[in-house]
């Protein structure tokens, strides 16, 4: 019992000490974008899009739809 409970203690640390939420991200991609370094910017945004973020879902098709970084 008590190693599961310290097994869900260390996840629990280690899913948000390592793990980047969707909205840190999205943060992110804007500081770069703002930089203007779509390169760099393009695959963060497509990752907090895939978290959920509306922002970053809606940032990452308005990029598609200017043609900023991205073909």
């Amino acid at each position: 019992m008590t190693k599961q409970i310290a097994f869900l203690i260390l996840t629990f640390i280690c899913i948000n000490v390592f793990g980047q939420n969707a909205d840190k991200l999205n943060e992110q991609s804007i500081v770069l974008i703002e930089q203007q370094k779509f390169d760099e910017a393009i695959p963060i945004l497509k990752q907090a899009a895939e978290l959920g973020s509306a922002e970053s879902q809606y940032n990452l098709g308005y990029c598609y739809q200017a043609g900023i970084g991205v073909e």
